[in-house]
């Protein structure tokens, strides 16, 4: 970050958050979070006074390990601050995602095909990118959306949005065949009957 943003304020590549409500909102998170001790780190590699209130611009800021009670942790942030959890155990990790909301994206990062299998496996989200972020969302071949929590419905992507807004009604003609494919259907019911009609429908 500090070498694709090597100053803040005046720099057009940087953005702001949307006003001052918003400012208000995603400060308010890190001065929660510095007031309970937790560690801050923050990129400001100009060594500029940010946050800045004219220009609505917040560096990136990360805040380790905060509490589940702080609200960083307990709302979506919409804001360049990212909350880091550390685990010792993979297993810790899951248990921790899913004893909150089920999120719209889960990322994922590492090269151990095992864990990452495991993190997909063992968790529910709307949607997955390993070792990058937001490309299940740009796929046309792949539904976006939520579950739970973060919303229902894949209303975006190709054909899996066009099912989404779509009611396919089923219909059936039945062809000059139909006294042979429905004679077994027919009372009285034999045996032979019964297990062929168990057959059709796959029960056996």
């Amino acid at each position: 970050m500090d070498r694709a943003y090597p100053s803040i304020i005046g720099n057009d590549d940087f953005t702001s958050v949307i006003d001052d409500r918003a400012y208000d909102r995603v400060t308010g998170y890190v001065k929660e979070a510095r007031e309970a001790g937790c560690r801050i780190i923050m990129s400001n590699p100009g060594e500029e006074s940010v946050p800045d209130p004219v220009t609505r611009k917040i560096p990136l800021t990360m805040i380790v390990n905060p509490g589940e009670n702080l609200r960083v942790s307990q709302e979506e942030v919409f804001g360049p601050v990212l909350s880091i959890y550390t685990y010792t155990d993979l297993a810790d990790a899951i248990s921790f995602i899913n004893r909150k909301e089920k999120p719209l994206a889960l990322y994922i990062f590492g090269r151990n095909r095992k864990s990452i299998d495991k993190v997909i496996n063992n968790t529910s989200s709307g949607g997955v990118t390993v070792n990058d972020l937001l490309m299940h969302a740009d796929s046309d071949h792949m539904g976006f959306g939520g579950v739970g929590y973060s919303g229902m419905g894949r209303y975006k992507g190709g054909f899996v949005g066009y099912q989404a807004f779509t009611n396919p009604k089923a219909v059936h003609e039945q062809g000059l065949m139909r006294k042979f494919t429905t004679m077994f259907f027919k009372p009285p019911s034999t045996d032979r009957t019964r297990r062929m009609i168990r057959g059709q429908v796959g029960v056996k």
